[in-house]
């Protein structure tokens, strides 16, 4: 069920992540545009793997994330996981059900994309071309770092397309908030660029613009409107390509998307995550190692970030990523672009405020830069917003100390259970293998009794010859007396080794009986753990009932007291009232 928007307080909504981060106008057009849905408790609110392209924000209730049928948290409203989009992957990595009767913010993400794109590109549209003042136009442009990544037959055809426009001074070339339609290059003349920061305040001149620098770049990248105006102060002459053969000529060759799993090789080959979403969409859901630099600040944080490794752009779906990547190889960098923004990465993968590092340190570098302080003071919004938690007490923690303790008892023994299995198997392996060699000797040796009795007979029928061969038997014989103790030497080994193997698996039982003592202390320790996490439950219950029974007490105590000065005061009116009778 959908609901007006004008019935939820619009501060509440400005403690939003990243709603903090839009301008007034823009805020005001996500409010308009954006709708309160409520469902009862039970209902879905979105199913894992969907892709429906919105943006959820959890405004009331109680909301449980599911993947698969396993459960993997709860979101309540007012909590700071809640000042964030609800499990804003596309497609949905979980599925959000109702717990409670639920109030929600639904917004189409293209449009909060946008927004935020065209909000974070507040510097203005200029790419300067560093010359000497004796230089045409055309070779400075050449020159600069922009066209010097640009293939031959890119600058032949956009030198073709360019379209030349004389203009007078005063003439507005571009409007704050239009549409971006051409990427200007100032051929001759000179121009102002300015900047309404609201819609009725005044136009703020932020630079001057003269032969050779270009503009209008920033919103053909984004898709947006422009973020600032350029008037020109002399008359003069630009040349102006169409937003088609930008993109086509500039735009794409410039741009390079890299897959999630590209991207992770390049990281492991040295490469670094730049991500440019505000800061309080970064500290929500990052990924490892990533350095945030929010779109608005990229521009003058250029001279911070690392040349000698590329640097991988990412934001929530690409939009905000493409116009910084852009100005980044305006300026020399190697900057591609992650390919569908982090939707495309797998929840686990990133680093979330609910999973942060222990000791409370963040896990990647933030740049600063100029304005930070205005998205940290909608942050600090964001953040004051969360109600106070109060300490848990003592009891909790040792609750919750005693869960951690049985979870490491549970893995130790599930280990130790593990490697006992594992000298078992051992044990029966070598058993095996000695059994195997002694059955192999003791046919050798069988074999050998066989050939000597087969000789003696062949000795007593042959007497005769064996007379006439008598040197050579004896020889023979005595070759026969060395091999059978060659044999009984290495029979001999064999059993050494095979009673060296059986100590072995008696101390292996020795070490498994130890182990299976071990196991037993750990679940003596685990009993004695459970018992005192039960005396503790009945001391407390038993300490309720007292302080129940007490106040019971002192409630028929006061009772009593109050009945008394009831009567007193009966006695007094009595009194007075029969003094009266007695004076009159």
């Amino acid at each position: 069920m959908s609901a007006a928007i004008d019935l939820v307080d619009k501060k509440l909504l400005k403690n939003l992540v990243p709603l903090n981060g839009l301008s007034k106008a823009h805020f005001d057009e996500v409010t308009q545009k954006g709708s309160i849905e409520e469902f009862r408790a039970g209902k879905i609110v979105f199913k894992e793997g969907k892709r429906d392209g919105q943006t959820y924000f959890l405004l009331d209730g109680e909301v449980s994330l599911q993947q698969g049928r396993d459960a993997k948290g709860t979101v309540s409203a007012g909590s700071e996981e809640a000042l964030h989009p609800l499990a804003a992957h596309q497609p949905r990595q979980f599925t959000a059900r109702a717990n409670t009767h639920v109030t929600l913010l639904r917004i189409d993400s293209g449009l909060l994309d946008v927004l935020l794109a065209w909000d974070q590109s507040a510097s203005y549209e200029v790419t300067d071309i560093q010359s000497d003042d004796d230089q045409d136009w055309m070779t400075r442009m050449l020159q600069s770092e922009l066209f010097l990544q640009l293939p031959a037959t890119n600058i032949q055809q956009m030198i073709m397309r360019m379209e030349a426009v004389a203009v007078s001074a005063g003439q507005v070339v571009v409007e704050q908030d239009d549409e971006g339609d051409y990427y200007y290059i100032i051929q001759q003349g000179k121009a102002a660029v300015s900047r309404r920061p609201s819609a009725k305040a005044k136009p703020v001149t932020l630079a001057e613009l003269k032969d050779g620098d270009s503009f209008g770049e920033e919103s053909l990248v984004s898709g947006g409107k422009r973020n600032a105006t350029v008037t020109m102060v002399t008359d003069g002459a630009l040349m102006r390509l169409a937003k088609s053969d930008f993109e086509a000529l500039l735009r794409e060759p410039m741009l390079n998307q890299v897959s999630y799993k590209e991207a992770c090789r390049m990281v492991d080959r040295g490469a670094a995550w730049l991500d440019v979403r505000l800061p309080g969409e970064y500290h929500n859901a990052h990924l490892p190692g990533s350095i945030n630099v929010p779109l608005a600040a990229v521009r003058e944080s250029i001279e911070q970030l690392p040349r000698d490794h590329p640097l991988i752009v990412c934001c929530d779906t690409g939009t905000r990523s493409s116009g910084a990547a852009f100005l980044l190889t305006q300026r020399g960098l190697h900057a591609p672009v992650l390919k569908g923004g982090l939707a495309a990465v797998a929840h686990d993968d990133l680093i979330s405020a609910a999973n942060a590092s222990p000791d409370g340190q963040p896990s990647a570098a933030i740049i600063e830069f100029k304005g930070a302080a205005a998205d940290a003071k909608g942050d600090q919004a964001a953040a004051s917003s969360v109600p106070d938690r109060q300490a848990p007490a003592a009891t909790t923690e040792e609750l919750l100390q005693a869960q951690v303790r049985l979870a490491e008892l549970s893995s130790t023994l599930d280990k130790m259970t593990a490697a006992r299995t594992m000298l078992k198997a051992e044990l029966i392996d070598h058993e095996a293998r000695a059994g195997e060699k002694l059955n192999e000797l003791r046919d050798q040796l069988k074999a050998v009794q066989g050939e000597l009795r087969e000789e003696q007979a062949a000795h007593e029928s042959a007497r005769a010859a064996i007379k006439q061969l008598e040197h050579d038997g004896d020889r023979r014989a005595q070759e026969l007396s060395d091999r059978i103790r060659t044999l009984e030497a290495e029979h001999a080994q064999l059993e050494a080794s095979l009673l060296d193997q059986v100590d072995a698996s008696e101390q292996s039982e020795t070490q498994a009986r130890e182990r299976d003592q071990a196991l037993a202390a750990l679940q003596a320790d685990k009993d004695a753990l459970e018992q005192r996490l039960n005396d503790q439950r009945i001391e407390h219950e038993q300490a309720l009932r007292e302080a129940l029974e007490q106040a019971g007490g002192e409630t028929a105590e006061l009772q009593r007291a109050r009945e008394r000065a009831e009567a007193q005061y009966a006695e007094l009116q009595a009194a007075h009232e029969q003094a009266l009778n007695e004076a009159n």
